[in-house]
């Protein structure tokens, strides 16, 4: 009897620290030309949720739709200077403060991680182009490398931030209690487009 309570709760753990499933539209390609900044958010936090988790550290709260917003904006800024940065060009947020204090929200710290990656997943990988024009690409051993879902930008975003120790600490920060996450697309990027992300954290 005593077993069978230890391991359901050691099931129960497990399950908590488990990485969300790609399902229903988080599974989809990312349509760039309405991109859906609410699937996109959602599928970010499920990921930073999943490390948090295993780092013992509290589930984050979606930032809410000012935040959303702002880091919208500086997406698109990013995306259309080709500059990767915390500051931008924007009259009364140019800075991170000013983005954070222009959502409306309150509060006492925040943080911020931007990142850049294709549109097709050819971060991180030894590939070449089959048609350039045709945005064909494929691994040397022959396979073919598809456009970004929302669940898979998510989790190479994430994961890219958690190699990087800056960034991991904000993502772990235990003093943050909301995030929100917006990406913009930048269609004349190389290889058929590149994804400007922010992610904007406060407590």
């Amino acid at each position: 009897m005593t077993c069978v309570v230890a391991l359901g709760l050691m099931a129960t753990s497990a399950e908590a620290c488990s990485r969300p499933k790609a399902s229903g539209k988080a599974a989809q390609v990312i349509d760039t030309k309405r991109i859906d900044q609410n699937t996109f958010d959602k599928a970010v936090l499920g990921e930073v949720s999943f490390h948090r988790c295993q780092n013992k550290v509290r589930k984050l709260s979606k930032g809410g739709t000012g935040l959303n917003k702002e880091a919208y904006r500086h997406s698109q800024w990013m995306a259309k200077t080709t500059q990767l940065g915390h500051k931008n060009t924007i009259k009364g947020r140019e800075t991170l403060v000013q983005r954070v204090k222009g959502s409306g929200v309150k509060f006492k710290t925040a943080a911020e991680n931007v990142g850049m990656v294709h549109r097709f997943g050819v971060d991180g990988k030894s590939f070449r182009i089959v048609d350039a024009k045709a945005c064909k690409f494929e691994t040397y051993e022959g396979q073919a490398i598809g456009e970004h879902s929302y669940a898979s930008l998510a989790q190479l975003i994430v994961q890219l931030w958690m190699n990087s120790p800056g960034h991991r600490k904000n993502v772990l920060h235990k003093d943050m209690g909301y995030v929100s996450t917006a990406v913009a697309i930048e269609p004349a990027g190389e290889f058929c487009g590149r994804y400007w992300i922010t992610q904007d954290f406060y407590g």
